[in-house]
């Protein structure tokens, strides 16, 4: 997306919504890599 900015593909606007859609994603799919590993270590403490 930086290269799309840098050739004027698109505006300053549409990079900053780029950018927290991708945030969300990042926080999405940490969340599910992160789970079954926290599943695993909170059911072996019960």
């Amino acid at each position: 997306m930086i290269v799309v900015f840098d050739e004027k593909y698109i505006n300053d606007a549409e990079l900053n919504e780029f950018r927290v859609l991708q945030d969300d994603c990042l926080r999405l799919l940490n969340g599910y890599i992160s789970y079954p590993q926290k599943a695993k270590t909170g059911s072996s403490n019960q």
